[in-house]
């Protein structure tokens, strides 16, 4: 089976595009002079962009997740030096593993339409795929990937996962194992091509953070370490799913200055 990360990207008609187009031509016109250089490059790639993607075009999962990884580490060749080593290991480990819970059967059925048919009958309510994702990760083989790593960096890096998005999971116990032995678990395996896996819904107890669990203070550093990768996983992630293949257009980091004469 293909795994997808979102819904078809829909072509617009070709009226619409002449007419943006032109919008955007006229843009330069007006106030052209007073851009800069790599502000006038995205509009002209924008206008560029209108003719060229102008199929439908169905991104898969892993594609998805291969351009988030690649988003990363394509900033940090730029600002890396900002970061210490631990920290951009586990932005980038994030963003390998935020959206596997897309692969389960009732997420697939609202991004492939073909699945909606009389033949399936998949239920209305989702657990949260940041959720299922985040069960499906296991301490070891994260100890393993990024040995220089704590306990609290687990905590970390599986927190980021499991709510970057903000969604309500209805689902408790008995509930969440009968969801993922039915709609998930056969299809992770096959997506992540690991026969074995195993889920661990105890994962909900490592969090930082819980609506269903008291969870145990955390230190400052902790909780700024927290904020860092999620905010980079999503900025990351975002970035992606708009169809940018870079975080940042350009940088001054080495003259470090706001603007440019």
């Amino acid at each position: 089976m293909v795994y997808y990360a979102k819904s078809p990207t829909k072509s617009i008609t070709e009226d619409k595009r002449d007419r943006l187009a032109c919008q955007l031509k006229e843009i330069l016109n007006l106030i052209g002079d007073d851009l800069d250089e790599w502000e006038i490059n995205a509009v002209k790639g924008n206008i560029e962009n209108l003719n060229i993607n102008s199929e439908v075009h169905h991104k898969t999962l892993r594609e998805h997740l291969d351009e988030t990884v690649l988003c990363a580490e394509d900033f940090f060749k730029m600002y890396g030096d900002y970061f210490t080593e631990k920290e951009k290991l586990l932005i980038i480990s994030a963003c390998k593993y935020h959206d596997i819970g897309k692969a389960n059967l009732v997420f697939q059925s609202i991004v492939q339409p073909q699945m909606s048919s009389v033949k399936y009958k998949y239920p209305k309510q989702q657990i949260p795929h940041g959720y299922l994702s985040a069960y499906t990760l296991s301490y070891r083989q994260f100890c393993e990937e990024n040995p220089q790593c704590s306990k609290d960096d687990y905590s970390v890096w599986l927190t980021s996962i499991y709510y970057h998005h903000d969604r309500e999971d209805g689902f408790n116990g008995d509930k969440t194992e009968e969801y993922c032995d039915k709609y998930y678990l056969d299809c992770v395996r096959e997506f992540l091509e690991n026969p074995g896996l195993k889920l661990r819904l105890n994962n909900e107890t490592k969090l930082l953070f819980s609506k269903k669990y008291e969870m145990i203070p955390v230190t400052e550093n902790i909780w700024c370490e927290y904020m860092l990768v999620k905010g980079m996983l999503n900025k990351f992630d975002w970035n992606v799913s708009a169809g940018y293949e870079s975080a940042e257009f350009e940088s001054d980091i080495k003259d470090r200055k706001l603007c440019r004469n």
